[in-house]
């Protein structure tokens, strides 16, 4: 017997395995899916979240640096002399 026909028995016995083991316990296995549902689904909103707030964030900085005029830039900040501050 070869290893992979070996690998594949394995499989199968243990997937015979939990189906018996799931329709006994059929309560747990419902309880199961949900809590994983409801996670993929916190997961999901989470990414979109962010990546919402992300977008909000870079249209608020590109919208900030548009807004100040050139000629409202404080003195200070024109300064090219060779002074350290």
């Amino acid at each position: 017997m070869g290893a992979t026909f070996v690998f594949t028995t394995i499989l199968e016995i243990t997937a015979v395995l939990l189906l018996v083991w799931g329709f006994a316990n059929e309560d747990k296995v419902i309880e199961f899916e949900d809590k994983c549902a409801w996670l993929v689904a916190a997961y999901i909103r989470k990414v979109r979240r962010n990546k919402s707030a992300k977008k909000l964030a870079q249209k608020n900085h590109k919208s900030n640096l548009r807004a100040i005029p050139h000629n409202k830039i404080p003195s200070s900040a024109h300064r090219t002399s060779g002074e350290v501050a």
